[in-house]
């Protein structure tokens, strides 16, 4: 596991730096996968792993993924209404971390109701990503994981990938972890 704590150990670090020479020109690396949903109390580390792995790999980015809108001032480590909450939070992770892509999750589709946010979260990725020059990507929702979330439909798929691009997003994945027979 790649952490910041990997940093200040030596015997950490010379694996990490081992891992890394083993693995840069391996033509299926894309990124080194750091962490999800990060607190914003986790970015200053995670911002000198970032720069350390930035400096031994520059072809290759560290990945991590945030929080949605919804996630609450704790999971966030910001405080505020929604928006001010969410904007610190992004914020802080553009300007601590320095990322070179900006990902996050957003689950829309319930079976109560869809997620009113997700326009508010797609839009303020967006403007986080034009203002730091960064490419941004969402993670979609192409499954169930618990009883309260559905499976997105074929079309409710294509709206999320849709719309994703239509606010400029340069990169989708699907968020599948487990699916039950429907």
């Amino acid at each position: 596991l790649i952490s910041p704590k990997t940093l200040d150990n030596p015997e950490a670090k010379a694996k990490l730096d081992a891992l890394i020479a083993r693995v840069r020109k391996h033509p299926a690396l894309y990124a080194y996968y750091l962490q999800d949903e990060p607190s914003a109390e986790q970015f200053a580390g995670l911002g000198k792993l970032v720069a350390y792995l930035r400096e031994r790999d520059p072809q290759h980015l560290a990945y991590i993924n945030l929080f949605p809108t919804y996630a609450n001032n704790k999971q966030l480590g910001t405080t505020g209404d929604t928006v001010t909450a969410y904007k610190e939070h992004l914020r802080q992770f553009v300007e601590v971390v320095k990322p070179s892509l900006i990902s996050y999750d957003h689950y829309h589709f319930s079976v109560k109701g869809d997620n009113g946010q997700y326009f508010l979260n797609l839009a303020m990725i967006r403007q986080a990503a034009l203002d730091a020059r960064t490419p941004f990507l969402n993670v979609v929702q192409a499954c169930t994981w618990t009883p309260s979330m559905r499976v997105p439909d074929g079309d409710e798929l294509r709206w999320l990938i849709y719309t994703s691009l239509a606010y400029g997003a340069q990169g989708i994945s699907y968020y599948v972890y487990c699916h039950t027979k429907h």
